[in-house]
């Protein structure tokens, strides 16, 4: 069982000599590492600024043919040659650290498990779950947030504030231990569309694609029904949402603040329409002061369908609170713009190739090759079968996947495919084919497409799954987390604290996740459950 330092202030210790504890503590933490253990870590040294990995964007083509006629030599065609391209990633940092005073080293250090713990040890164990943690969220959800805000529960006073999250954008399993955590609300506004002029047909353009609606007798009315069709189009392919915020004004936003570019424009056209705020912008961090973060007082789920809620409160004095909104995206403090890319931005981001003229991501441009484009799936609410989940599959098959395909979903999503396919399944009882343990952390469906490995995950997203090749995953950086640099030789990460009289543990990690086929890869979203 694992074990951890369950006592977070060290001064409670002054009476230990008096108390009697348990020789190991409980932890009630949740633990997740599947993706940090199944895909490969290439390490390697950066030129400049970046890592580079070639990928093939194209085939090669050196194939011709002629008629059997007897008479004459074939015509020899030159052949084009495979097109690879450079891909760059830059290598994020991520550090975790852990203060343990002298005092508690000095008391600690020889410790008898009759009458305490040893604190030292536990600490050290739960710092590396701690980072693990933080390790696996940055691989699933880097450059891209962990929840966001779908109403305001309770007003901010005092310096609280308690918001809903989107149940279905909500994990629950990562909000486990999280008491204390930092966070930031960011703001994914873009743009506004403020309309003048006569009624008629209108057309909003966002990066070449058109949203039309009709402009109503009053400015009001023209906001109205251009929020609703872009809600109800083709608009919401990328990320984007519209919002009336008063009278004539129109507030687009995003769902993904790293959508930002400025190749992404926005325009009006029609009779007497007039445009402002034409172009994305990130929106940055709320509250004044910029990387002031809020500090997480409680978390409480909610059953289908409702709303999970979120306790949050002023962190050191920043009056963070005071600015949070509806549609604002959770990052954990301080991961906005400092964090690698990680697998579900991957799908979203080049998933918007299909879409628009131009959008980069790893140096190469997913509209211009197929092979860098995702697929994205929305099911509207509807439930994820076995037969959907097959047809999914089918359609990363026609973009190139041709491996051993993985299906990632949230606890409660399983259960519900586990209930549908029990009794038909081939279960794979270990992540290791060479172990054997009781019950199952893995099923294999057997279907038309081939099989399916369907693997739950503590901190999946509800209403999302995602589909991939785990070959075509790679971790690529200076190092994995260590507690030891240099290959441990010389320079141990466990010291003195030079600002104050205590030693600090700490542990590092750099690194970045690539996607080296992304078109063999599907996010599912909108996913529905039985209430």
């Amino acid at each position: 069982m694992a074990t951890s330092a369950n006592i977070t202030n060290l001064s409670v210790l002054q009476g230990i000599a008096k108390e009697v504890y348990a020789k190991l503590v409980e932890d009630a933490r949740v633990e997740e590492t599947f993706f940090q253990e199944n895909i490969e870590f290439d390490k390697r040294a950066m030129q400049g600024n970046f890592y580079h990995q070639p990928v093939a964007a194209t085939q090669n083509v050196g194939q011709f043919f002629d008629v059997p006629d007897g008479t004459a030599d074939m015509t020899n065609y030159p052949p084009v040659s495979m097109e690879s391209q450079d891909a760059q990633l830059k290598g994020y940092q991520l550090a975790d650290r852990l203060r343990v005073s002298y005092e508690a080293l000095s008391r600690l250090q020889n410790g008898d498990s009759a009458s305490f713990i040893n604190e030292y040890g536990l600490k050290m164990l739960s710092l590396w779950k701690s980072a693990k943690k933080n390790y696996e969220l940055s691989i699933m959800f880097g450059s891209r947030g962990i929840a966001q805000v779908q109403s305001i529960l309770v007003a901010q006073s005092g310096g609280n504030i308690t918001v809903g999250l989107d149940y279905d954008q909500c994990a629950p399993g990562m909000w486990i231990g999280s008491e204390n955590w930092t966070l930031q609300y960011v703001q994914p506004s873009f743009g506004t569309v403020t309309y003048s002029g006569s009624s008629g047909a209108q057309t909003i353009t966002i990066n070449g694609q058109q949203v039309s609606f009709s402009a109503g007798g009053t400015d009001a009315a023209s906001a109205a029904n251009a929020a609703a069709a872009v809600n109800g189009s083709l608009a919401t392919s990328l990320q984007v949402k519209a919002q009336v915020v008063s009278g004539a004004v129109c507030s687009l936003f995003s769902n993904d603040p790293n959508l930002a570019g400025s190749a992404t424009t926005l325009s009006v056209t029609g009779t007497g329409a007039t445009a402002s705020g034409a172009n994305f912008t990130s929106g940055g961090i709320r509250g004044s002061g910029g990387g002031k973060s809020v500090q997480v007082v409680s978390f409480v789920d909610a059953p289908v369908g409702g709303t999970p809620a979120l306790k949050t409160s002023d962190f050191n004095g920043s009056n963070t609170s005071t600015a949070v909104a509806v549609g604002d995206v959770l990052y954990r403090s301080p991961a906005f713009g400092s964090e690698p890319l990680g697998i579900e931005y991957w799908l979203e981001k080049t998933a918007l190739g299909a879409f628009l003229s131009s959008v980069t991501t790893a140096n190469i441009d997913a509209a211009k090759y197929s092979v860098w484009r995702a697929s994205a799936v929305d099911l509207l609410g509807k439930k994820l079968s076995i037969a959907r989940l097959a047809d999914i599959v089918s359609q990363a098959q026609d973009r190139g996947l041709a491996g051993d395909v993985t299906c990632v979903v949230c606890p409660k999503l399983y259960a519900q495919i586990l209930g549908e396919a029990e009794g038909t399944v081939n279960k794979d009882y270990s992540y290791s084919k060479s172990e054997f343990k009781g019950g199952f952390k893995g099923i294999t469906l057997t279907t038309y497409t081939g099989d399916i490995k369907l693997i739950p995950h503590r901190f999946m997203k509800r209403a999302r799954a995602w589909i991939l090749e785990m070959d075509e995953l790679l971790q690529i950086g200076s190092t994995p987390l260590v507690d030891r640099l240099n290959g441990g030789k010389d320079v141990s990460l466990q010291l003195d604290a030079p600002q104050g009289l205590y030693s600090e543990m700490r542990l590092f990690a750099n690194f970045n996740v690539l996607v080296k086929a992304p078109s063999h890869f599907v996010l599912i979203k909108g996913i529905g459950y039985d209430a």
